[in-house]
């Protein structure tokens, strides 16, 4: 379900979808990012509003 915030007598629809990884010290900080990024993407096209980890 979409939540909704009201601002300025506007209606905006929003989703929020996360992406979490443990930072592993022994892999480059590019690939630490990468890791979370496959995962919010991961979250995107599971349906939104979700953390995936």
């Amino acid at each position: 379900m979409d939540a909704v915030c009201h601002a300025e007598g506007h209606d905006i629809t929003h989703t929020l979808s996360f992406g979490v990884t443990t930072f592993d010290k022994d892999r480059t900080i590019e690939d630490n990012i990468s890791s979370a990024d496959e995962k919010l993407y991961a979250a995107k096209e599971g349906g939104r509003n979700r953390v995936i980890w």
